[in-house]
This record gives structure tokens, sequence and C-alpha cells, in this order.
């Protein structure tokens, strides 16, 4: 073949609304369909933000089953199987992840680790001074001193970090604040961009995220607090670093003080 010949060869055109999916889909997965497959891309948009919330719900609902207070071993066990799920559920859902760009500033991150510490003061001092409701349940701790095994107490510690720190802040943050709180302003949420609040929007959260914690007190004010973080930045990552410094903090606090009925 010669060169002439190839002004014969039709030319390669992508369609304008080809373009634009495969554009969309790589702005929202971080790369592109067309390089990488995903066992997710399938799903609805919706269910990758719900999906790890509901395993971490439906999974650690299943505790008595397997393990009852008394039996620390058995908990201990039950608690790094489930949160391996958990952890799972979401790498498979990491399509949303993508919600955590851009990264914030220096000055940004310092005041999300600010805002972190300040929330787990909140958290524990305001403890005595407020009305627990039953309905809100209570939580059952695992004191890892009570496990015999201490190979398994090691593990144990290692999980609890893990959820505590990684999986949790990084499953709610994108559930609270990226998917619920754009899915209040709008039913279409992946048109309202991450990072947009609205009065209204921030204040169903904020209640909401209460009535999923035993401390609704210091919850509805953390997720006030998460919510003006993300007003005042306008970037997820922000609350992914200040959650994870809180739950880092509250860790620490629990290990120094063997109070481990607040993980």
């Amino acid at each position: 073949m010669n060169l002439t010949s190839l002004e014969n060869v039709p030319e390669f055109r992508i369609e304008p609304d080809l373009r634009n999916a495969l554009h969309l889909r790589s702005n929202r997965t971080g790369y592109s369909s067309m390089t990488a497959s995903s066992p997710t891309k399938s799903w609805p948009a919706w269910l990758l933000y719900v999906a790890p919330m509901a395993a971490f719900s439906l999974v650690f609902s299943l505790q008595d089953q397997f393990a009852t207070e008394g039996q620390p071993t058995r908990q201990a066990i039950f608690y790094m199987a489930a949160i391996s799920v958990v952890a799972l559920v979401a790498w498979l859902c990491r399509e949303t992840w993508v919600d955590l760009r851009p990264w914030p500033t220096w000055p940004q991150i310092a005041l999300s680790i600010l805002v972190g510490v300040l929330v787990i003061v909140a958290w524990v001092g305001l403890d005595p001074y407020y009305w627990h409701p039953s309905f809100l349940g209570k939580r059952t701790s695992l004191d890892p001193g009570t496990i015999t095994n201490p190979g398994v107490r090691l593990a144990y510690l290692l999980f609890r970090a893990f959820g505590l720190v990684l999986v949790v802040p990084l499953m709610e943050e994108l559930f609270w604040r990226s998917f619920l709180m754009r899915w209040i302003i709008d039913s279409e949420f992946e048109k309202v961009p991450v990072g947009k609040v609205t009065l209204l929007a921030a204040g169903i959260t904020s209640a909401m995220f209460a009535l999923a914690h035993p401390e609704w007190l210091p919850a509805v004010l953390t997720g006030l607090a998460w919510a003006g973080l993300l007003a005042y930045t306008g970037k997820l990552s922000t609350c992914w670093i200040s959650h994870m410094t809180a739950n880092a903090v509250l860790g620490a606090y629990v290990l120094w003080s063997g109070n481990w009925i607040y993980v």
C-alpha cells in the first residue's frame, strides 16, 4: 500500500453523544471505562454510595448469631470478618472515590484536623450531660484485654483501627455528605456538584446522622460541623480527613482511658 491509497480510507469519528458519554463516565470514575472494567459499572449510581453502608448494617446485625457478650474471642473474630466484608464492598464501589477530588490545600487540611479534634471533645465531653433515649440503642463494647489469645488480641486491635480510622470515615462521608446531601437537593443527585450544601440538606443529613448514633447530641453537632466544613471548602476530602482525625483521636482516647464503650 502506498501513501496515496490512504486517502481512500474512511475517517474514524466518534459521534458527539458517544464522546460525551465516555467523558462523563471517565469523570465519574477517574478512569476510562474503555480501558478498565469494574464489576459494579452496571449498578445504578445511588447504589454505589448506599451499598457499603447497607453492608455494614446488615453484616453487623448478625453479630449476636455468631457471638454474644462474654465470648470475646468469637466477638473479635466476627468483627475482623465483618469489617473485611464491608471493606470489600467499599472497594467494589470505589468509583465513588473520585468525589474526594480535588485534594484540599494545607490550610484546609489544618482546619479539617482542628474540626475533627473538636468533634471528639464534644463527643466525649457532653456524654454525661444529655438524655440517652433507649430507642437509639447502645453500643456493645469489646475490651481487648478480655481476649486471652495474644495473637487474636493483636489482630483485633489492628482490624479495629483499620475499621475505625479508614473504612468507616470513607463510607460514611461518601454516603452522608456526597450522596444524601446532594440527593436531598435534587433527586437526580449526579447533576449536583460534590460540595454543594443547602441549609435544608445540612439539617436533614445531620438529623439522620444523629438518629444513626446512640450519642445523638454530639452526632447532630458533628453533622452540622462537617456540613459547614463542606460548605466552606467545597471539598468532600476535608470532611473525610476530619472524620478520620476524629476517629483516630477517639481511638487514642479509648486506648488511654480503657473506656471501650465509645468504639
